[in-house]
């Protein structure tokens, strides 16, 4: 506990954060809030988390999103009042739609200039209660540390996400005898009804055409480790969302047929249709509406997730097994036997892999051999890439063309060692997670990724990973536009508008922030700069001419027959 002769709201604040065991602080630190900022450098080694500054509060958020994905626990991301607190909005409703659990604390104007007009005066709860979990704004020094630790614990319970809490300024200076929260104990661990588990059971065994259809939560190393042996035991087929992937080993490949795409047109899309039972496991419908898993209903559900399922015309759960997935998974894995796949849905099964290897080829989508030609195949682009990486290796994908391919084609065998946003389709949050990657795991090469046009949203801080020295490579899909609206547009009206970009020097914007570039135009250029980049273990920026010649594809191919 901090020691000083005057013990003031912020150092219960700090306490607090640090008896949370809170790892690191994001943010831009203001008048405001630096009194918090202050006393956390008192808090003792030990307990006293990284501070890191941003140059904007969105790329705090994303930062701290990343860490979560990464050891599921929450970090605090701290910010001033006024323009500090508004810029945290986007990357608070990303981190809630993805389920993502985040900190997030600024401050607000003293109370008695509360219901003024006066500067920099918000009603700071009010602005943030749609778009995170919960807000909460204590009013007096006594009641800051139990109103942090009641929002860390309700960002982590339930279905995980974004909580904000806003302190005055005046009652951070105000001295206190009131004593730092220091939680204990695990409040995680729920476990649902063993008649649910039941029947869980007998629907299964019922079943002709069984389907695993996995969502963003079954992608954390505990679920996946043990849905993993349920699916050896069962060897029930796997689908899933973008943020599910790594959750099948690849000791599991030949059961997996690949994620879903927003214009079913994929293997794991067909086989959704062709099943009869759907196990839902750790999915929300921000990942995938339920019209496009059960669209004509003709699938039964059974939903395993840490809360009860939201009711849709299209999703109304025959079972549901709520509370900790993990455990809930591992019970049924024990208590299930002699569930039996007919030869005609192995069939399937077969099929749908064939299909997916298959759409994975450079012969299927007739990319060039042309040694000459001056632009790098999305698919050329992923295969080098996975041959050149470790399967543990952490690949951070920006929102954009570039995550429908790699979410789509790119294979991923560890849990969150590929990572997509996709609730809110936020540009700007691949730089920010490869950055996230490096500080978890600061001896290991971590590999981010974005289009040009999501690039410019997060680029300002790639200095900190020039300042940190962090084992970054970052690739630019470069095509000079905002490909995903662009051809959105080409098929909707023939043609496009608002999309072009262009005009940076990417190599030299790296060179500029102390970090290293190279600019490459085909698949050699792109290979012979991975190994130079890989081997620096520095930030690095790879800039690709990208060929999204079969972009129009992603959406307009049939969805395939199996």
């Amino acid at each position: 506990m901090i020691k000083k002769d005057k013990y003031c709201g912020s150092d219960v604040a700090a306490d607090t954060l640090g008896n949370l065991k809170i790892k690191y602080v994001f943010g831009v630190p203001g008048a405001k809030i630096d009194r918090v900022f202050d006393s956390i450098l008192d808090l003792e080694e030990s307990k006293r988390p990284e501070t890191i500054v941003t140059r904007h509060e969105q790329n705090a958020m994303f930062l701290a999103t990343g860490i979560y994905r990464l050891i599921d626990e929450p970090q605090l991301v701290l910010t001033t009042s006024g323009a500090g607190t508004a810029n945290m909005a986007c990357g608070m409703i990303t981190a809630k739609q993805d389920g993502d659990a985040v900190l997030c604390m600024s401050a607000n104007v003293s109370l008695y200039h509360r219901n003024k007009e006066t500067h920099q005066v918000m009603e700071n709860t009010s602005i943030f209660r749609t778009i995170c979990k919960a807000t909460y704004e204590p009013l007096t020094p006594e009641t800051i540390g139990e109103t942090i630790a009641n929002a860390y614990r309700t960002s982590i319970t339930g279905n995980p996400g974004p909580v904000y809490v806003s302190i005055p300024q005046d009652i951070q200076a105000v001295e206190t005898k009131a004593l730092p929260i220091d939680m204990k104990g695990d409040y995680r661990k729920v476990i649902s009804h063993p008649s649910e588990i039941e029947k869980a059971i007998a629907l299964i065994k019922q079943a002709k055409t069984p389907l695993i259809f996995l969502g963003k939560h079954a992608s954390s190393k505990d679920n996946a480790y043990a849905i993993r042996e349920f699916v050896k035991k069962t060897k029930i087929g796997v689908v899933g969302t973008y943020q599910s992937a790594g959750a099948m080993s690849k000791e599991l490949d030949d059961l997996f047929f690949g994620r879903v795409s927003l214009w079913k047109t994929t293997p794991a899309d067909a086989m959704i249709k062709a099943s009869d039972l759907l196990i839902i496991i750790g999915h929300n419908n921000f990942e995938e509406d339920p019209i496009l898993i059960n669209s004509d209903k003709s699938s039964k559900i059974i939903h395993i997730g840490n809360q009860m399922a939201e009711i849709d015309n299209f999703y109304q759960p025959e079972v549901e097994v709520i509370g900790n997935i993990d455990e809930n998974v591992k019970t049924l894995t024990s208590k299930i036997d002699n569930v039996v796949i007919n030869d005609d849905t192995q069939k399937l099964y077969k099929s749908a892999k064939a299909k997916y290897v298959e759409m994975q080829s450079e012969q299927y989508w007739g990319i060039s051999q042309d040694k000459n030609k001056d632009k790098v195949h999305p698919i050329e682009l992923m295969k080098i890439l996975r041959e050149k990486i470790s399967d543990d290796t952490i690949v951070s994908v920006d929102v954009g063309s570039i995550y429908l391919w790699m979410a789509k084609f790119f294979n991923s065998y560890e849990p969150r060692t590929l990572l997509f946003s996709n609730g809110m389709q936020t540009l700007g949050v691949g730089l920010p997670w490869g950055m996230a990657s490096c500080l978890v795991h600061p001896n290991k090469i971590a590999i981010s990724m974005s289009g040009d046009g999501g690039f410019q949203f997060s680029m300002n801080d790639f200095v900190i990973a020039v300042q940190k020295n962090m084992p970054l490579v970052h690739i630019i899909w470069n095509d000079g536009t905002y490909d995903m609206v662009k051809f959105q547009q080409i098929l909707k009206y023939d043609r496009a508008t608002a999309v072009d970009l262009g005009g940076i020097d990417f190599v030299k914007y790296a060179e500029s922030c102390g970090g290293k570039g190279f600019r490459v135009n085909t698949p050699n250029e792109f290979k012979e700069a991975l190994d130079k980049a890989i081997a620096l273990r520095s930030p690095v920026i790879i800039d690709v001419n990208i060929d999204y010649s079969n972009n129009l594809r992603l959406s307009n191919d049939p969805t395939p027959e199996i």
